[in-house]
């Protein structure tokens, strides 16, 4: 009875392996479809409103500002709408300082109105939406900076392929501590699975901090409708909408198109953040978001799993090893590529110790997302 325990054990683990080996050669596939490249000066033709929600960010915000000063785009093809979503700190203070110092930018403070919202950054940003003057909407949060050439890539996106929906990449400052490096590859394997779905044309992840929508296409899907009692997905579920009405969809494939933002400094931090991102798993309605979201949880859930099967039988050890070794070899191969279009780099020194904690970390995450209530900017919200 043992045996065949024994054996249906490492079947069960040899099947979840090649599901997630299958599901990794097709995100590499996919990203290697994707021609990245420099972004063109083509002529600016698109307009744009950038709307930018914030609440309590003041150590961030003056960055974010001085990074959206410098975007190299005509000045009267964009706008700022800042939304200050009730902080408490010095934020708007340091908003209507750096206005005032540059009156030439185009940008206003406007006050979200419901403090009690169960989804307050949609809430702001329908806010701004409904106040913006230009064509398309550009979304980033109050912790970024943005390049100088972000608009500049939306744009040639319009103009060639006449996008409803477009999104570009995202990572992390980089700082020199274990948790920032963790955070930068587990966010490299985010954008891993954003570039290979986009690459395969069944896109299913995308960021808000580096987003642009047809103002006329958001209105058109119904905005936020559906998804309103989620406190995040701002960007899932319309990508979500923007599938199901067949629009047009494109990814800004280029390094210069790359919106920064900063890493949690704590692991509690990187917890309640992980699971408010998980909590918008479950409301999908994405095949490939959730069946891709279930093989990568098995995988790591298997991991742990025979790490203690190792502990009351031996037998077990040998399959451990060869199963992390797999995993992390196509896993690297993977990150190495999507760093090196990024003209990111990995450090390998510390890449040998993620594999132990990325399993157990991602696990529980999942299953306390589907029952655990989150804080985010000082608010709790339930399940």
């Amino acid at each position: 009875m043992t045996h065949i325990y024994y054996i249906t054990m490492l079947i069960i683990a040899l099947i979840i392996l090649l599901a997630y080996i299958s599901i990794m050669v097709w995100l590499f596939l996919g990203i290697k479809k994707l021609h990245f490249k420099r972004i063109k000066s083509l002529s600016a033709a698109s307009s744009f409103s950038i709307c930018i929600p914030f609440r309590n960010e003041e150590l961030y915000l003056e960055n974010l500002l001085h990074s959206l000063k410098s975007i190299d785009y005509p000045t009267h093809l964009y706008e700022i709408i800042l939304v200050n979503d009730f902080s408490s700190d010095a934020s708007v203070a340091i908003c209507k300082s750096f206005l005032e110092a540059h009156p030439y930018v185009n940008a206003q403070i406007i006050h979200a109105q419901n403090p009690h919202s169960t989804s307050p950054k949609k809430e702001a940003l329908l806010q701004a939406i409904k106040l913006s003057t230009k064509e398309y909407i550009v979304t980033t949060d109050a912790d970024c900076e943005v390049p100088p050439k972000w608009l500049q890539g939306f744009n040639n996106k319009i103009k060639g392929k006449q996008a409803d929906f477009i999104a570009g990449p995202v990572s992390y400052f980089s700082t020199k501590n274990f948790i920032n490096y963790f955070q930068r590859l587990d966010f490299l394997s985010l954008q891993a699975a954003t570039l290979g779905g986009f690459g395969q044309q069944h896109p299913f992840l995308c960021n808000g901090a580096n987003l642009c929508y047809k103002k006329e296409t958001f209105f058109n899907v119904n905005a936020f409708a559906g998804n309103h009692h989620i406190a995040s997905g701002d960007d899932i579920f319309l990508l979500e909408k923007m599938i199901e009405n067949k629009k047009i969809i494109q990814y800004v494939a280029s390094a210069e198109a790359m919106v920064f933002t900063h890493a949690t400094k704590s692991w509690k931090g990187l917890f309640l953040q992980r699971l408010r991102w998980a909590s918008k798993t479950t409301a999908s309605k994405s095949i490939y978001s959730k069946s891709i979201g279930i093989v990568i949880f098995l995988a790591n859930a298997g991991l742990i799993i025979m790490g203690v099967l190792c502990i009351f039988k031996s037998a077990y050890l040998l399959f451990f090893f060869e199963y992390l070794f797999i995993k992390m070899i196509i896993d690297f191969v993977v990150l190495i590529k999507v760093a090196d279009l990024f003209k990111l780099s990995i450090l390998k020194k510390y890449y040998l110790y993620v594999p132990f904690i990325y399993p157990i970390f991602i696990s529980v995450t999942a299953i306390l997302s589907l029952f655990k209530s989150y804080s985010w900017k000082e608010r709790t919200f339930k399940k």
